[in-house]
């Protein structure tokens, strides 16, 4: 029996060794130890040929699919999506594609993490076939992902050359300190040919025409292809088969640079949606720890009112254990009250909103038994076996049930609760985000930071004060004289009424200031 033995790419120049005499080593999958690994942030970089995300039974399914693996960036070829959009999901997830506007072939996207979101700083579009993001990991560091689809065999050579042309351009573009290149190539690399530094040694099955344009490309540019840099067994290594089985090949591949960021390249057989493309999985490690999300989000909670109506009687219930737990001091100020009862309401909504939380299952318990199936088969070598196609089938049919089952009875408790369908649009629609914008000068700027500043410039202008300035001061002069000391005066009571009417003045599902409290109209006047 053959033994596998992992094979690390050199160390590179100015690295040093954290193993010598600090104890500190990083551990790859299989057990084996890289001793110059430096501590840092690691992300899992993979990319997938879904076949197809253009419906929402297939986009369900991928994001179930990854909800099983470690992952932050996935890169997508033939997303079968029309136009250019970036969308944030109902998961938190943002998913940015770009796909030909006359029909719905091809297309390139990608699924970025809610997790990593925050550090997004450029969603840029080069064609149909090739398209990047920046991701900004601290003040020093950038990493540029970039996913590519190449043309099939089928498509001639001239194509082939005009995406090797755009994937130049797009790392000409926007240069960050790393790069990664990922996506179905539709070449076959093989093994090393001529010695070659930026192919290794353990490439799959022999090269073709397609592999030696590849090849020179990766001499021009000087990128390596990390698939090759690690020893895997035969079948760990193919990433695509054909209808009968028989011809297996490693077609998509990972290249970047900078190589000693990747500490790992894997091919997933237990991720499956139908397609007959396998997931492709790098590890990367860079020199620092990843800015957390909490540093660009507010740590407050956004409270929907619907959850409160929805919920009335437990938030009532709450509620009231709570306030009867605190008595009301004879000594107590005002504004003291005041604020006890902002905190007893926030940490009781908090509560009930943290109860909530639980993702909503589309899938029932049996069409999750036949994609448990499915992957059983792809384990057991029976991807290409009639009862893989018909389970396959079954479980592409099943998802689609679920999913119209599971609109129908939220449309019909809705209907019971008397409200509009516009709850239900609201709660299944995608948030559209802006991936460009053009400034006062006629300048197009994919900078997600520049385009809070342009926005902002804007709307500052747009209610920017037009009066003079003289009659400015001369007006806050004056205010400034009329004001009076009334220091001394007694508040006047505040009558019960007075407060109904105020606070049914107020606009609906609208906070009353920081306490991020939503109103409803739900008090009525005695």
């Amino acid at each position: 029996m053959k033994t596998y033995q992992k094979q690390w790419p050199p160390v590179p120049s100015g690295w040093n060794d954290p193993g010598q005499g600090s104890g500190q080593t990083s551990r790859r999958a299989g057990g084996a130890k890289n001793p110059w690994v430096k501590q840092g942030c690691q992300l899992h970089i993979a990319t997938y040929n879904a076949r197809s995300i253009g419906n929402e039974e297939r986009l369900t399914e991928l994001q179930y699919e990854l909800d099983r693996i470690n992952w932050d960036i996935l890169g997508i070829s033939e997303t079968r999506r029309r136009g250019e959009e970036s969308i944030r999901l109902r998961s938190g997830h943002i998913l940015f594609y770009k796909g030909r506007e006359d029909n719905s072939l091809g297309g390139v996207g990608f699924l970025i993490n809610k997790r990593i979101s925050p550090n997004l700083q450029i969603l840029k579009t080069i064609s149909d076939r090739v398209i990047y993001i920046t991701l900004k990991i601290n003040s020093n560091i950038t990493i540029k992902v970039v996913q590519i689809y190449a043309p099939t065999s089928s498509h001639e050579d001239e194509e082939i050359e005009v995406l090797y042309d755009e994937i130049t351009q797009s790392l000409t573009e926007n240069k960050t300190r790393y790069t990664l290149i990922i996506g179905d190539f539709n070449a076959r690399i093989g093994e090393q040919c001529n010695s070659s530094q930026y192919v290794g040694q353990f490439g799959l099955g022999k090269r073709n025409e397609r592999g030696t344009m590849l090849a020179n490309f990766l001499e021009k540019e000087q990128l390596y292809i990390m698939n090759t840099f690690f020893k895997k067994r035969p079948h760990k290594k193919w990433t695509w088969a054909s209808p009968d089985g028989i011809t297996k090949n490693e077609i998509d591949y990972m290249l970047t640079p900078n190589k000693h960021i990747v500490q790992e390249v894997d091919v997933l057989n237990s991720f499956n949606t139908g397609s007959d493309h396998r997931l492709v999985r790098c590890r990367i490690v860079l020199n620092t720890k990843l800015e957390r999300a909490k540093k660009f989000n507010s740590t407050q909670y956004r409270i929907d009112p619907d959850t409160i109506r929805d919920n009335k009687s437990i938030y009532s219930k709450r509620l009231t254990e709570r306030l009867t737990k605190e008595t009301t001091s004879s000594h107590e100020s005002l504004d003291e009250t005041n604020n006890r009862l902002v905190k007893e309401l926030k940490e009781t909504t908090t509560s009930l909103v943290s109860s909530k939380t639980k993702r909503i299952e589309k899938f029932t318990t049996q069409t999750k038994q036949l994609l448990e199936r499915r992957r059983e088969l792809i384990k057991d070598n029976k991807r290409n076996t009639v009862e893989y196609a018909e389970l396959n089938k079954t479980a592409r049919k099943m998802a689609k049930q679920d999913i119209r089952k599971y609109q129908e009875n939220r449309i019909e408790e809705l209907i019971q609760q008397n409200r509009g369908l516009n709850i239900f649009k609201k709660e299944n629609a995608h948030k559209k985000e802006m991936i460009k914008l053009r400034d006062g000068q006629g300048n197009i700027t994919e900078d997600r930071r520049e385009i809070l500043k342009v926005t902002e410039k804007f709307y500052t202008g747009l209610y920017e004060s037009k009066i003079d300035n003289e009659y400015v001061r001369k007006a806050n002069s004056d205010h400034k004289n009329r004001i009076c000391n009334v220091g001394s005066e007694d508040l006047p009571e505040i009558e019960e009424e007075e407060i109904v009417k105020a606070l049914n003045q107020l606009k609906n599902g609208k906070a009353a200031g920081d306490d991020i409290i939503y109103i409803r109209k739900v008090i009525q006047a005695t």
